[in-house]
């Protein structure tokens, strides 16, 4: 029998989020299994799924892994997976790459800056360095989040502190985006091969409560500046095929103007607000990139 893999997220990388995400992919599992009773499905977590020594009747992975070697493993297993270990390669081990990557793609991406440990540059001395502030000083880890590795930062001292705190602590990816006045707003997508959006949805976090570290208390306050919902559609399309992610959030902020800033994407969120509904759109859209793979 053929099987499918589904790999939950391991626990670092789910912090105050253990449950949210494990049941987005349960509900996924639960639609997968209605649709395609002829297929086995095997749920493991990542590391079961890094002992696995043979992909020959594996017909996709379904998962949320984030840890190096498991990505690798994907990598080199060569088979269908959603998301594909590179979409979670340029998203979630890197801040900068990710940045760098929308920024080349024409995405408006705020101002930044990426620490560099062979230079020796410092807010409190580079002019150039103090025009990014305010901003947000942002690390990524490979061994998970924690409290404290996005924070708000006002002054040339602040941010020098902060990236030295992290310096210290042996973080090697460190940037700092200048903070962008509007409302923040999270988007949840899902987008089949080709980039097209099969499912859509958004909202602001403030209205609902949603936070996982308190980071959100530093937004400017909400005014409900309008904007295009179709430039969110296309621009949802436009992050997934420059990042090869099809199952993603992003933050946004929106300007005075409309205009719409990405400030942060990430590989399979929990889609908290929306489960049931994002669920069925990621088992469709699984579904019909089986069929056309």
């Amino acid at each position: 029998m053929s099987r499918i893999l589904a790999v939950y997220r391991a626990k670092e990388f789910s912090p105050c989020n253990e449950l949210k995400d494990k049941a987005i992919l349960d509900k996924v599992l639960e639609r997968l299994a209605a649709k395609m009773p002829e297929l086995e499905i095997q749920r493991l977590e990542e590391d079961d799924f890094c002992s696995q020594a043979s992909f020959a009747d594996v017909v996709a992975v379904v998962g949320m892994e984030r840890r190096f070697k498991t990505l690798m493993k994907l990598e080199q297993a060569k088979v269908l997976a959603f998301n594909a270990a590179r979409g979670i390669l340029n998203t979630a081990t890197s801040r900068e790459m990710t940045l760098s990557k929308l920024q080349q793609a024409s995405v408006k991406v705020p101002p930044f800056w990426a620490y560099d440990p062979e230079e020796d540059e410092m807010f409190q001395c580079e002019p150039h360095l103090q025009e990014l502030l305010p901003g947000w000083v942002k690390a990524t880890r490979h061994d998970g989040r924690k409290q404290g590795d996005v924070v708000f930062v006002g002054t040339p001292l602040e941010a020098d502190s902060e990236v030295i705190r992290l310096a210290a602590e042996n973080v090697q990816d460190i940037v700092l985006t200048s903070h962008i006045r509007g409302d923040l707003l999270k988007v949840y997508a899902v987008a089949d091969g080709r980039g097209e959006v099969r499912f859509l949805k958004w909202f602001y976090p403030q209205e609902t409560g949603y936070s996982k570290f308190g980071e959100e208390s530093a937004n400017d306050e909400l005014h409900h500046f309008p904007f295009d919902p179709e430039k969110i559609k296309r621009l949802a399309g436009k992050i997934s095929t420059t990042l090869e992610l099809q199952i993603f959030g992003a933050d946004l902020i929106i300007g005075q103007d409309g205009e719409l800033t990405v400030i942060d994407v990430n590989d399979w969120p929990s889609y908290s607000i929306c489960q049931d509904e994002a669920a069925e759109a990621i088992a469709r859209t699984l579904l019909a990139d089986f069929e056309t793979r």
